[in-house]
């Protein structure tokens, strides 16, 4: 990979960077234990937005993490080559994710194993994905659960 192009991914991987770090505070949004803010259906739509906002939290965390690591690869010359299968990533996958260790393959490759390892004897294709409560799962794309199936 050339100059011009590390320079620009590096460009592009700070840009984003710039942009998570800026984010909002969750600081006033996160319902204090105890506090009492309307009425029950008030209070239940405040702890779910709470919920919400912290789940981005932790997803915005760990995106600055995987570009954090892109750059230390830029640094020490590793940036742009496959941490599974040493071959080059290329660039249309950098363009799109710029922070990615894997090239398409492996990526695809690493999430069949996922799906493969979240699906549950007998459930035909239901997966159930990290965390979710039994009775729930996607199929084909769709959500499903025991409301409103």
């Amino acid at each position: 990979m050339n100059n011009s192009d590390l320079l620009r991914y590096k460009n592009l991987l700070l840009s984003k960077r710039q942009e998570l770090s800026t984010g909002k505070s969750l600081v006033g949004l996160i319902p204090t234990a105890g506090e009492v803010r309307g009425d029950p259906v008030d209070m239940a739509a405040s702890e779910t937005d709470a919920a919400t906002q912290i789940r981005l939290q932790q997803t915005d965390s760990k995106l600055l993490r995987a570009i954090e690591d892109a750059l230390t690869r830029i640094r020490h010359e590793e940036y742009g080559i496959c941490g599974e299968c040493g071959q080059l990533i290329s660039k249309a996958r950098l363009e799109a994710v710029p922070w990615t260790r894997w090239c398409r393959d492996c990526k695809e490759r690493q999430d069949s194993r996922s799906i493969d390892a979240n699906v549950s004897p007998g459930t035909a294709g239901l997966r159930h994905g990290p965390g979710s409560p039994e009775g729930t799962g996607t199929l084909a794309g769709c959500n499903l659960s025991r409301r409103g199936v």
